[in-house]
């Protein structure tokens, strides 16, 4: 079971997702983040480092927690993709830009050849 000691709310957002394309992740520190699909279909790419190679990508067809400290990103398969996401309300972020735009993993792969 994931516990966490902080005394603090959390927040709730509902995105509607257009991009069919990643120039760049985001993590957050300290704290865990949940994304619900609603509707459409989306790919969630993850990875527990700064490392390209080090990146994995799987369709986002069930609710699930992304937990503190791992980047991550979402495209969109179809038109919208409606994604409820649930954070802890004193969140901080971090990004990290690739310098350029991928649209799967494997436009991410042929950077790293």
């Amino acid at each position: 079971m994931h516990t966490s000691d902080a005394k603090t709310g959390w927040r709730v957002a509902y995105l509607i997702l257009r991009d069919k394309t990643i120039g760049q992740m985001g993590c957050h520190p300290a704290s865990d983040e949940t994304f619900e699909p609603i509707k459409g279909r989306a790919v969630l790419f993850v990875s527990t480092k700064k490392d390209l190679s080090a990146i994995e990508a799987f369709v986002l067809d069930k609710p699930l927690i992304v937990y503190k400290g791992i980047w991550h990103n979402l495209i969109s398969l179809t038109p919208e993709t409606e994604i409820k996401i649930t954070e802890n309300a004193k969140m901080t972020s971090r990004a990290w830009s690739f310098g350029f735009r991928a649209a799967s993993l494997r436009d991410i792969s042929a950077k790293i050849s």
